[in-house]
This record gives structure tokens, C-alpha cells and sequence, in this order.
């Protein structure tokens, strides 16, 4: 019963007539409606991957989705090339405190609201993550770790979401090369939610890591 509530409130979400609530952020700046869709599904779900083509604004459902207190204080995992975008954004968006952390060795992390870390630095920073300072992780690029548990970064990242309230996965292209990478990435998102890797290829594919029917996969 309590899932068929919750896809209620989901579709309700989704509707034509649906009104975004106001958001705490700089004057003149706001989130577009479906962007604002997005980050009240999110907050529903605590678990979500927005696959949205490149250009319709993904970054700011990522701001969007760490506003509340709820969600604070968050961690950003980025590509190397866009930690400094993404702190210029926020603090251009939002009244969010940012600090970007350096390197792959823990230290004393001042107080902000949001941190922004490299994929390169997941690994050190392990025994952090299992302390759930961290309330809500959001995944930039997140084909990064289409390799799943085969690479460190992706066993790291897969602590941080196991330690996380809100997970939220980011991606024009999260199937990068083959279809058993949606497994790898949804796995750590929402461990088990598309059974187990042998279940998943023997429902879904059709030969080596290829998918037999990838709109029906979404």
C-alpha cells in the first residue's frame, strides 16, 4: 500500500498542473519546472538518476536537491575539470557555503554546507564517508564509475551511498559503452535494486554485456 501511495505522490509530481514550491535562492534565480520536478522526486524517492540530455541544466537539479536541511551538509563527487564550475555555480545560485576538498589524504573540513570532491580523491577519504557526516551525496558524470565495484573508486562511492540519507546520480550518457553499465551504476545508487549482476544479464541481456532491449531499460 505504502508503494502505490508513494507513486501516487510521484505522478502528481509529474503532472502538467503541477506548481513548484519556492526555493530559497539569489534574487532573480530560480529552478525550471521540471527541474524543480526532478529535485521533489528525488526527495521523495532519497534515491534518484537523472539522465537529462546535455544542456537542460542537470547542475541545478543537483543545487536544487541540497537546499533543504535535511539534506546538509552534502558532498558533490566531480570530474576533476569541473570543481571550480561547480562551486562558482553554486555560490552564484544559492546562498550554500562551499569548500572544495583537496587531496586524497582526510583532514579537519571547515564548516559549509556543501563539499565538492574529485572522483580521484573517493578512495582516501573511505573512513569519512563511513562516519555518515554526509547527509546527501550527489554524482556529477556519474559514468565515472560505469566500471562499478571492478574499480576503488567505484567500491568507495559505494560506501558513501551506503552512508548517505539521499543519493543522486547525474549523467547525459550513464550507459557509456555497454548496457551491463546500468547494473554497475544502479547498484551503487540503490544496491540490489535491479537483483543481482547474474539476474539482471539473465533477464536483460542477449549476449556479452549487451542489452537485448534497451528502451525497454529505459
Amino acid at each position: 500500500e505504502l508503494f502505490y501511495t508513494n507513486q501516487a505522490e510521484i505522478e502528481a509530481i509529474l503532472t502538467p498542473n503541477y506548481v513548484p514550491k519556492t526555493y530559497e535562492l539569489k534574487e532573480g534565480k530560480q529552478l525550471r519546472v521540471y527541474q524543480s520536478q526532478a529535485v521533489e522526486v528525488f526527495i521523495k524517492n532519497r534515491a534518484l538518476l537523472v539522465g537529462d540530455e546535455v544542456g537542460l541544466g542537470k547542475s541545478y537539479i543537483g543545487i536544487g536537491a541540497v537546499l533543504g536541511k535535511e539534506q546538509l551538509p552534502a558532498i558533490i563527487v566531480v570530474p576533476t575539470h569541473l570543481t571550480r564550475q561547480w562551486k562558482e555555480k553554486i555560490e552564484e545560485f544559492s546562498y550554500l557555503k562551499v569548500h572544495i576538498i583537496k587531496g586524497t589524504k582526510p583532514y579537519s573540513l571547515p564548516e559549509a554546507d556543501v563539499y565538492i570532491m574529485k572522483y580521484s580523491c573517493l578512495c582516501g577519504w573511505v573512513d569519512i564517508f563511513q562516519t555518515r557526516f554526509f547527509k546527501t551525496v550527489v554524482f556529477d558524470e556519474i559514468q565515472d564509475l560505469r566500471r562499478g565495484t571492478e574499480s576503488g573508486k567505484g567500491c568507495a562511492a559505494k560506501v558513501l551511498t551506503a552512508n548517505t540519507e539521499y543519493r543522486l546520480f547525474l549523467s547525459a550518457t550513464p550507459i557509456y559503452n555497454y548496457g551491463d553499465e546500468m547494473w554497475n551504476i544502479m547498484d551503487i545508487l540503490k544496491s540490489g535494486c535491479l537483483g543481482s549482476k547474474e539476474e539482471f544479464l539473465m533477464e536483460w541481456g542477449c549476449g556479452d554485456r549487451v542489452i537485448k532491449e534497451p528502451k525497454a531499460l529505459g
